[in-house]
């Protein structure tokens, strides 16, 4: 007789999406939790000051948009580039959509005709900025409007013309589709999304450009699990797979710590939702083995959140392991994992994280109230 299992549902936050090279989340440097645009002009790619962002508008209120309409321009997407970037860093949409402004204000200057490259890389900073705004905000409108952005650029940016700004314009197309597609599951963002990345991949090659090829590679997997996830579909869950190991070719243990980790996470998402599809446990063994590499890198004080969301993945894991072995010792892992990702929610404030944990808990208590030699827990500890 077939067995049925409960459903374990991961916690969404562990997707990592990548946009860009360039920046502090981008294929040369990538962290978990947002989208960060790349910075196509030729503006400093270090976090700029306070100091410096105020030195941009100086410099915009200085210049003439009528006698000097092309330095005017230039300032506006200094100015863009440094609030994009700052904004990504801070809570709040302040900054980018200042940023979204200043991009607007430059492509209000900007001929098509006759700067087209600088034309085309405000639009790709354009669209890097919405999908920034849109991933902070509720609607699809800001995404929509990235996604705009993104083919206006490719117009200019061929992969004839421009092959390395072309990848890199698709990849940031992919990163917009991706978000779109979280928003409005029924349309083909994420399909689109894919077809990006895999297109990016085409130049974007290991040995020309791996940490770009390994950017892109994390991002197809992530919308691979995603669409997997929505379809239950094992094929693309499997290709996620494989996106992730080729991943980890090149954010190894040694030289990118935090990045490995990280995709060692996503990577166990995506061998759970297959092991929650298939009898056994062998996939579930995967994935724990996955997380449980990923928690020697991140740690309860200096990667709390990553450490409490990895700790989340892990204990949904171990659940079905234990509910699927009957394996007390299974399960009591399970609740001491989602304890310790409770521990950080709680103190975050991170309301809709915790209840979820709660109620996962619950669930484990359920399972190990089953079993004679559980100590029963104190009601109150939920």
């Amino acid at each position: 007789m077939k067995r049925h299992f409960s459903r374990i549902r991961p916690l969404a936050v562990a997707i990592i999406l990548i946009a860009a090279c360039g920046a502090a989340l981008a294929s040369e440097q990538p962290a978990a939790g947002s989208t960060h645009p790349e910075p196509s002009t030729a503006s400093s790619p270090s976090f700029p000051s306070e100091e410096a962002i105020e030195a941009y508008r100086q410099a915009v209120a200085r210049d003439d948009r009528t006698t000097a309409p092309r330095q005017w321009a230039d300032d506006e997407i200094r100015l863009g580039d440094a609030l994009a970037r700052r904004g990504e860093r801070q809570p709040g949409t302040a900054l980018i959509e200042e940023a979204i402004h200043a991009y607007q204000s430059a492509l209000s200057v900007l001929n098509k005709t006759d700067s087209p490259m600088v034309w085309a890389a405000a639009q790709s900073n354009l669209g890097n900025a919405l999908t920034a705004l849109g991933e902070r905000e509720p609607g699809s409108k800001a995404l929509q409007e990235a996604v705009t952005a993104f083919d206006a650029a490719l117009a200019v940016r061929t992969r004839e013309a421009a092959p390395r700004e072309w990848a890199a314009t698709m990849n940031n197309l992919g990163t917009a589709l991706h978000a779109l597609g979280t928003r409005q599951p029924a349309s083909n963002a994420t399909q689109r999304a894919i077809a990006c990345f895999r297109q990016a991949l085409e130049v974007r090659t290991q040995d020309s450009a791996p940490l770009e090829w390994a950017a892109t590679q994390i991002n197809l997997g992530a919308s691979l699990e995603s669409l997997g996830k929505r379809t239950r579909d094992e094929d693309l869950l499997q290709q996620a797979v494989f996106a992730y190991r080729n991943v980890l070719q090149v954010y190894t243990r040694e030289a990118r710590p935090v990045q490995w980790a990280m995709t060692q996470n996503n990577l166990g998402n995506a061998l759970t939702a297959i092991g929650l599809q298939q009898q056994g446990t062998a996939w579930l063994e995967e994935a724990r083995i996955a997380f449980e590499q990923a928690l020697e890198v991140f740690g309860p004080q200096e990667a709390a959140w990553q450490w409490a969301m990895t700790q989340s993945n892990l204990g949904g894991a171990l659940r079905a392991i234990g509910e699927r072995e009957q394996d007390q010792a299974a399960l009591q892992a399970a609740e001491q994992a989602y304890l310790s990702a409770l521990s950080v929610f709680e103190a975050a404030g991170a309301t809709d994280a915790a209840d979820a944990i709660r109620r996962a808990l619950r669930q484990v208590h359920v399972l190990l109230i089953a079993r004679p030699a559980h100590p029963l827990r104190a009601p109150n500890a939920l």
